[in-house]
């Protein structure tokens, strides 16, 4: 275990009911095929992903109805969408997404990024808001990902 998720470990401060985990995660939605996320820690209080996104990967507006998200981008880039704002994080920048909050990238990835995902309480499953345009003007359908 690394420092950090040592720390992670550490500010969980649930030794009995943590969960090492490395199990892959993959989207549904062909702008997505090749992105896939290892679960790195599932307690009943949060779960940690490590997201791994390739160059022209895109990952499609989404919610998670319960859970608030920090997302750290660990290499490469993040360009994300937070309802109506767009920004461009890089390596060692985060954010806060808030319950029900629309997210997801505005545009293709240009470089091979890796971003830690975070969610409290654990994300049961991201579903995609009707009716929300991705950074594109493009209408959001169907299922981006399998539940967590």
């Amino acid at each position: 275990m690394n420092g950090n998720l040592q720390r992670i470990h550490q500010i969980t401060g649930i030794l009995s009911e943590t969960e090492w985990v490395n199990s892959r995660l993959t989207f549904h939605d062909p702008a997505a095929k090749n992105t896939f996320a290892e679960c790195v820690l599932r307690t009943p209080y949060c779960t940690i992903l490590r997201w791994f996104i390739p160059a022209g990967d895109i990952v499609k507006m989404h919610i998670h109805a319960e859970s608030c998200e920090v997302l750290i981008v660990e290499t490469g880039e993040l360009p994300l969408q937070l309802d109506k704002e767009q920004q461009d994080l890089g390596p060692g920048n985060s954010i806060r997404i808030p319950p029900r909050a629309p997210h997801g990238c505005y545009r293709p990835l240009v470089e091979d990024s890796v971003v830690l995902g975070i969610t409290l309480p654990p994300a049961k499953e991201f579903d995609e808001p009707k009716g929300v345009r991705d950074g594109n003007g493009t209408t959001c359908i169907g299922s981006t990902s399998t539940p967590v």
